[in-house]
């Protein structure tokens, strides 16, 4: 998290966050997050309900809700660390999505 961002403001005065699991086929929220298309409004257009912790992207199953413990600086971005206080789950979650080495893809079960 960048210290110029309004998620770094809204961390300080809240002391909570939302993490939402994505799955294979959000890649575009995940670009939309990621801040690939910087002059919009990351909620735009997306059904979203406010709660204690932040926004919660409807329709996204998968979620912890979280307290911040500890914000470290490293470099330019300030690391978050948090407490999970509760999660929300679905019954049959998609695949995750993953980024790793530039690109996304699905995490395979390897439990089978």
């Amino acid at each position: 998290m960048g210290p110029l961002t309004d998620f770094h403001d809204g961390l300080h005065e809240s002391r909570r966050f939302v993490v939402h699991v994505l799955g294979e086929g959000d890649r575009h929220l995940a670009e939309l997050f990621a801040g690939r298309y910087p002059s919009r409004d990351h909620f735009e257009g997306l059904d979203v309900r406010p709660t204690a912790f932040g926004p919660v992207v409807e329709g996204l199953g998968n979620r912890a809700f979280c307290e911040v413990v500890e914000l470290t600086e490293v470099g330019y971005s300030i690391l978050v660390s948090g407490r999970v206080d509760h999660l929300e789950l679905e019954a049959a979650p998609a695949r995750p999505l993953a980024f790793y080495r530039g690109t996304y893809t699905g995490l395979e079960d390897r439990t089978r």
